[in-house]
């Protein structure tokens, strides 16, 4: 099922965008959204972060099918300072060579993580 989202200037505008840059010296746009507030989308990729240092990196099926990603995603909810969030894709091989290559990365050097609440 595709979603059709229409969006106005006005929402866009309040969208926090972060640079991100993977391992692999890609850069990643991640949208910047609330700790206490998030919804996991079925395909999105979410980092929970402390800083620039992630402390969980997965999907929504990786909270349903993996025990071992449930706990840790606990833990970095408890520890965590940020959530950001890249449009997912549907392939899970291309999710998984992502989440690595994001899990080996860092914020740009020219970014800062706001608090959103």
């Amino acid at each position: 099922m595709i979603a059709n989202v229409k969006t106005n200037n006005a929402e866009i505008d309040m969208i926090n965008f972060v640079k991100w840059q993977g391992r692999s010296g890609r850069f990643y746009s991640l949208v910047q959204e609330s700790l206490d507030d998030f919804i996991l989308m079925e395909h999105d990729l979410y980092v929970i972060a402390k800083g620039d240092k992630p402390h969980w990196i997965g999907t929504a099926g990786d909270l349903i099918f993996d025990q071992k990603s449930r706990a840790k995603f606990r833990e970095a909810v408890k520890i965590g300072s940020s959530v950001l969030r890249l449009r997912g894709d549907e392939c899970e091989i291309k999710s998984r060579q992502t989440a690595w290559d994001i899990a080996g990365g860092h914020l740009d050097k020219n970014e800062k993580i706001s608090s959103i609440h």
